[in-house]
């Protein structure tokens, strides 16, 4: 074993010293790295402990088994060098046909034709809507088919059928189909070539011992169609028109022409059975069955038809055709070979996804996939009505164990069902209850065949559904209350307001106002009286509120910190307090002071150009009520003594408006005495 590979196996275990020597078959020396003893079993056999030698060549070294562990490890030296004469052969046949794997499509040598009655007018049906989730699917499956020939793209068209698109079962691409039942198949005569029974291809496979199982490459779409039937089978589709040159999917006539034609190229092979695009093969013996395939290979590749190695099945005991099990022993049905019962309560499905009905043109896509989906199957659409279907609504039509004898009349609450002790809840019930019912609730009835009316509940139930299908994984209760305050915070197309502003008479606070401040700022700052500044800094110089008893002051200080709309401010005598920005000014020089007259407050500095005495009493501002207190919490402790320190606040008479002198109001307005007129 090489050393890489002994470190991908055991990356921390060390090898021991050896002093084994090994060389090449030419006498090269090989590098020994170390030996190492490991535990090994073999086919579920006693463990057994052998030694490796670990060299260090690289990758390209491959792992050898010695004779010391040959003689432990005994292998089945029959089945290792027996060749199997099938895949030998298979392999054989494949190589020598190689044009029957190749890519690409096969196109027959042999042309289908649509019998058209020229009486029928042509119909010409508009494109339908592409699921955005299938459009890249879609588009891409369209060009693929324009580049391998069986679409081409034309300008005009007298008919069009509407494309059907189909997911298949890899979720990774598009089956397309044209809805010709619309167009085509009213006016084209439907040809006439039973299909095989069953039981009739299943008798070609007696006395088999191996089955073989060939896919034929997309099997409709290598038959070339006359170019007169091309006219007739355009599709129409969301990129435009498309003219069909082959035997394309969704024709009424295509099963019977391609049986028709398969049955004549293989039908009188002994052990060869084909339906539709599966070719089935078996023989008695092997070299019979390997006769049998090379025949077929022969005959497809002459034809110009292609298969598909990857979906095909050669010579295995058991194959599953026709939703049956054939083996030797004979063939048994598959538990999938069974027909079901679909029921519903929606009576006009019936006409809309019954057996044997046709989709009107104006069927929603939805409706057409479920249309083209449930005709690969054998099913039978049931009526039955809701009232006699108990998985519909199972909290109220599931039968009870036991049923209870009495039910408890219920008082005047809210949440009924907390009331009860059982989920039974009778509709006379509800009648009596909502009857006495203290809130004012009416049992109401919508009109005699008229379900239209019980509407707006049924929408209602809809979008709670839809919502908490969208919310983010979370337990109902959370989901609900999500789903709810999204629906009462979403204006009504109707009213143009939200459900919440209706009841509050304002806009409640969402998720989307933490994304856009500006808006709240916005409104904030309206909400300012103008002329008074309400924005700080840190070291700006301020006057805050204080109030003793009585007794208002304006204090100098300066602005520490910002918090919103609170300050933390320091004063002269290093105090630290919090003030609401309603109990902060702006302080323009280090020597002014704010005075109050009456209920109003003015800096010495707007209204008189002189300098501010001190030294003046403070002022009485009498009633407390009418003077504004703190809100903000103190951070120190303010002793008296501090409060007598701070410097008084000049009292000075209120601005007369005989005044002849100009003084400036607190928006910054010069307020000068009036110019009489001198006579």
């Amino acid at each position: 074993m090489s050393l890489v590979q002994y470190k991908k196996l055991w990356p921390k275990a060390e090898l021991n010293h050896t002093d084994v020597k090994l060389s090449t078959y030419t006498g090269e020396s090989i590098p020994v790295e170390g030996e190492r003893d490991v535990t090994v079993t073999y086919q579920n056999g006693n463990p057994m402990v052998l030694p490796i030698t670990v060299v260090r060549n690289s990758n390209r070294c491959k792992p050898l088994l010695g004779r010391n562990w040959l003689k432990h490890i005994k292998l089945d030296w029959n089945s290792i060098f027996k060749i199997n004469y099938s895949d030998v052969k298979i392999s054989t046949l494949l190589d020598k046909y190689p044009e029957l794997s190749s890519p690409g499509l096969g196109c027959a040598k042999t042309e289908a034709k649509l019998e058209i009655d020229d009486s029928v007018k042509p119909k010409f049906c508009k494109p339908r809507p592409v699921p955005l989730a299938l459009k890249e699917l879609v588009e891409a499956e369209l060009d693929r088919q324009v580049e391998i020939g069986v679409l081409k793209p034309c300008k005009t068209s007298d008919w069009a059928a509407p494309m059907v698109t189909v997911l298949k079962a890899d979720q990774k691409s598009v089956r397309l189909c044209g809805s010709y039942d619309l167009t085509v198949n009213k006016a084209s005569r439907l040809e006439q070539y039973p299909l095989p029974k069953v039981d009739e291809l299943l008798t070609k496979f007696a006395g088999g011992e191996k089955f073989s199982v060939i896919d034929l490459k997309e099997a409709y779409l290598q038959i070339p169609l006359a170019e007169e039937s091309q006219k007739c089978t355009v599709v129409n589709t969301h990129k435009g028109l498309f003219t069909t040159n082959r035997l394309v999917y969704g024709i009424s006539s295509a099963p019977a022409i391609f049986q028709r034609y398969l049955e004549t190229l293989l039908g009188d092979i002994a052990g060869v059975g084909g339906f539709q695009d599966d070719i089935g093969v078996t023989g008695s013996s092997d070299k019979e069955h390997i006769a049998r395939l090379e025949e077929v290979f022969k005959r497809l590749t002459n034809e110009g038809l292609k298969i598909n190695p990857n979906k095909c099945k050669w010579m295995v005991s058991e194959i599953t055709y026709l939703g049956y099990r054939i083996n030797k022993l004979g063939v048994q049905p598959t538990e999938d070979n069974l027909p079901f019962i679909l029921e519903t309560d929606h009576k006009p499905r019936l006409g809309l996804l019954g057996k044997n009905k046709p989709l009107p043109d104006a069927a929603p896509p939805r409706m057409i996939r479920w249309k083209v989906l449930l005709d690969g199957y054998q099913y039978e659409l049931v009526y039955v009505p809701g009232k006699n279907q108990a998985n519909s609504d199972a909290l109220s039509r599931l039968p009870l164990p036991d049923k209870p004898d009495y039910i408890p009349p219920c008082g005047d609450v809210v949440n009924l069902l907390e009331a009860v002790d059982s989920t039974l809840v009778k509709v006379d019930a509800i009648q009596s209850w909502t009857r006495r019912d203290a809130n004012g609730v009416k049992h109401l009835f919508s009109p005699p065949r008229h379900p239209a009316s019980n509407g707006q509940a049924e929408s209602m139930v809809k979008q709670v559904k839809l919502g908490l299908k969208k919310q983010a994984p979370a337990s109902l209760s959370v989901s609900l209350v999500r789903w709810l305050f999204k629906y009462r915070t979403t204006p009504h197309t109707t009213t143009g307001q939200t459900p919440s502003e209706l009841l509050f008479r304002r806009k409640i606070r969402t998720h989307l106002d933490l994304i856009a401040p500006s808006s709240r700022l916005k409104k904030s700052a309206e909400n300012v009286p103008s002329g008074i500044i309400r924005t700080f800094h840190i070291d700006d110089p301020v006057f805050i509120t204080e109030v003793i008893g009585s007794r208002f002051k304006w204090l100098p200080a300066t602005v520490t910190e910002v918090m919103g709309q609170m300050c933390r401010v320091r004063l002269n005598d290093g105090r630290i307090f919090r003030r609401h920005l309603d109990h902060i000014r702006h302080r323009f020089s280090a020597d002014d002071v704010m005075v109050r007259e009456g209920n109003q407050d003015f800096r010495m500095s707007e209204r008189i150009p002189a300098a501010i005495p001190t030294g003046i009493p403070d002022v009485d501002v009498g009633d407390r009520n009418s003077t504004p207190t703190s809100t903000a919490t103190e951070e120190t402790d303010e002793s008296q003594n501090d409060r007598d320190n701070v410097d008084p606040v000049p009292n000075f008479p209120e601005s007369s408006s005989n005044s002849n002198i100009p003084y400036k109001t607190r928006s910054g307005r010069i307020s000068k005495p009036p110019e009489k007129l001198s006579l």
